[in-house]
């Protein structure tokens, strides 16, 4: 099954083209689960910093480390198409059955950055661990993600639609789809 982006927040939706863009610029053939934590991170007016800065984790360690991750991911040179990697597939995964058990509509960056913890198989939920990411603070994120839920804070059941240039710069002149997130789940 392929990941519906219109089931994706805007800044959800946000964050994966950034990954994608960051995996290109930076000549990985995967888009993964790094390139997700490091566009989530820098997001303006995003929710992870000040996440991590509630559970009491250092944002800026956390950048780095995951900056340490993405130098050490293989390079492709040339124009290169890039995929979802099978780790950050499971990522996504996740964070549709997470938003699921939660009730929400919708997919959050909170939802994408709980997956992003809950996997220790893959570099990325190590790193995060290895910052002090906890099962006690990943319990603190899922509590306040129900507490956000509950008051309102954050919307999750409001779509939004994919700008046209999205679609276009998904096309090449051959009309193949070179640019695409194909995802299978």
């Amino acid at each position: 099954m392929a990941v519906r982006l219109d089931k994706l927040t805007y800044k959800a939706q946000e964050a994966l083209e950034g990954a994608q863009t960051l995996a290109r610029q930076l000549g990985n053939p995967q888009i993964e689960p790094a390139h997700l934590l490091r566009t989530l991170l820098a997001q303006e007016d995003g929710l992870i910093r000040p996440l991590l800065k509630k559970l009491e984790l250092d944002p800026g360690s956390v950048t780095r480390g995951v900056d340490d991750l993405l130098t050490r991911l293989p390079k492709v040179s040339g124009e290169a198409q890039v995929y979802i990697s099978p780790s950050l597939n499971k990522a996504l995964d996740d964070a549709f059955k997470q938003a699921g058990q939660m009730k929400d509509d919708y997919i959050s960056t909170e939802h994408l950055f709980w997956a992003l913890t809950a996997d220790k198989a893959n570099e990325t939920g190590r790193m995060l661990k290895a910052q002090g990411l906890t099962p006690e603070a990943k319990q603190r994120i899922l509590s306040a993600l129900t507490e956000q839920a509950a008051r309102g804070a954050r919307d999750t059941t409001t779509s939004w639609k994919r700008p046209a240039s999205w679609a276009a710069a998904n096309t090449s002149s051959k009309g193949s789809r070179s640019a695409s997130m194909r995802v299978r789940m």
